[in-house]
Order: structure tokens, then C-alpha cells, then sequence
């Protein structure tokens, strides 16, 4: 798994949380890091905030593009996630907010699950 936000707070939270859950996770604070971590092995999905910088709709095209086989979340506290989430046709949205991690690790099960059929 990469989870990409630029809270660092917010990165060890998701990081402990999901590597509780049982996933590998990589970090990253920005679409150019992100991009770099996916660089050679790929991630089984990402886990996007909307707000990244560098824009979370550049980072979901370079994923579309060159990792088409790997999922993708979107994921943010504001309620507007939702919308974005439908105007940029992505599967997978989680509103962050308190107890919202096991939510997101059921949402990663189901999209790497669907990816290895």
C-alpha cells in the first residue's frame, strides 16, 4: 500500500493503523514522492488525500496510466470527497473521520482482492 498526504501526523496515523491491519505500507507527502515510491515495485493500491499537493487528480492519471492494475482511494475529511470522488470516476472513497480505519482496511481488502481475479 502508498498512502500520499502531506499531514504528517496523519501519515503515521494511517501508516500504524493499516500495518496493524496487516498491510505493507510505503508513505508519501506529495505526487512527485508518491510517484517515486511507485517507481520500481508498484503499490497493491494507493491511498490518496484530495488535497496533496501536486493534486490528487495528477496522481490518479499517473496511476491510471502506468499502474492500471493497481487501486486506488480517495480519502479526506472534508465532504467534498465525495464528489470529487464521482467526478473523477473513482471507485474507492473513504471520508476520513473517527473510526473510519477499519472502513478504509475493508475498502483496500476489496480492491486488492479484485485486482489478483
Amino acid at each position: 500500500m502508498l498512502v500520499a498526504d502531506d499531514e504528517p501526523a496523519l501519515l503515521v496515523v494511517l501508516e500504524h493503523q493499516l500495518t496493524r491491519e496487516g498491510f505493507a505500507v510505503r508513505t508519501a507527502d506529495s505526487v512527485d514522492s508518491a510517484l517515486a515510491e511507485l517507481g520500481g515495485a508498484g503499490a497493491g493500491a494507493v491511498v490518496c488525500d484530495m488535497n496533496l499537493p501536486g493534486g490528487c487528480r495528477a496522481l490518479l492519471e499517473a496511476v491510471r496510466r502506468w499502474y492500471p492494475s493497481t487501486g486506488f482511494v480517495l480519502i479526506s475529511g472534508d465532504p467534498a470527497v465525495l464528489e470529487l470522488g464521482v467526478e473523477l470516476h473513482v471507485p474507492a472513497v473513504v471520508k476520513a473521520e473517527r473510526g473510519s480505519s477499519g472502513r478504509l482496511a475493508r475498502v483496500l481488502r476489496r480492491l486488492v482482492a479484485e485486482r489478483r481475479d
